[in-house]
């Protein structure tokens, strides 16, 4: 079996202005809002022709996001906004368990013969159970799944998973995003010693306050 990522969201569960009053609340003193003065020792350069942008606060932020996105999906084996995704298989299983829950969609079920023919299973042979999680996909009564299926990976599901809005990621989720990017954007170790304010509170791990509100619901591959 292969997974892979073939259209990421278009949106994010917390938006930017959130993630930055986050950071403000939990550290103040290390967001800044006013430039750095200068260094009057330092003479400045001449300006070239063509400079990269500057890569700012925001940039940084929404870096951090989607990748404190990325981590908590990964975790929990979930989607939480819309994405398309390919799950590849070798064989037919009497019902095809759909990964990354919350299922929206069947795009398409495609399959390979043994002359990597590509065929395309039509959408009414087929049930899409998306109140199950995770999902599932089920033949229809009196129909088959194909045969003649090349060696290996010869089915291509290609489905769309997670929620429509952002408010409808619960909001431990959120939260949980919320606490990796302030904890990313503070330290850059596997531990922590700065905390709310810059109090020290020594070997903090980063992860245990996040996957304490990510197991409510983590999808666990049997």
């Amino acid at each position: 079996m292969a997974l892979k990522l073939i259209e990421s969201p278009e949106i994010e569960p917390v938006t930017i202005n959130q993630a930055i009053k986050h950071l403000n609340e939990y550290a103040p003193e290390t967001v800044e809002t006013e430039e750095p003065a200068a260094d009057p020792e330092i003479p400045e350069e001449p300006a070239a022709e063509e400079t990269e942008p500057e890569y700012g606060l925001q940039e940084h932020v929404t870096d951090l996001i989607a990748t404190a996105r990325e981590t908590c999906e990964e975790y929990q084996n979930r989607a939480y906004l819309t994405q398309t995704w390919e799950l590849w298989l070798d064989a037919w299983p009497p019902v095809i368990e759909i990964p990354r829950p919350p299922l929206q969609s069947i795009v398409s079920i495609k399959w390979y013969d043994r002359d990597n023919a590509e065929h395309t299973i039509d959408a009414a042979d087929y049930f899409a159970d998306v109140n199950s999680e995770p999902g599932r996909v089920l033949m229809n009564s009196g129909m088959s799944w194909p045969a003649d299926l090349r060696p290996a990976s010869g089915i291509c599901i290609t489905f769309t998973a997670g929620h429509a809005e952002a408010a409808s990621v619960p909001r431990r989720i959120r939260q949980a995003i919320l606490l990796l990017v302030a904890e990313w954007h503070l330290n850059r170790e596997a531990s922590s010693l700065t905390g709310k304010g810059g109090a020290e509170k020594l070997n903090r791990e980063i992860p245990f306050g996040v996957t304490r509100l990510l197991d409510y619901d983590r999808v666990v591959p049997v």
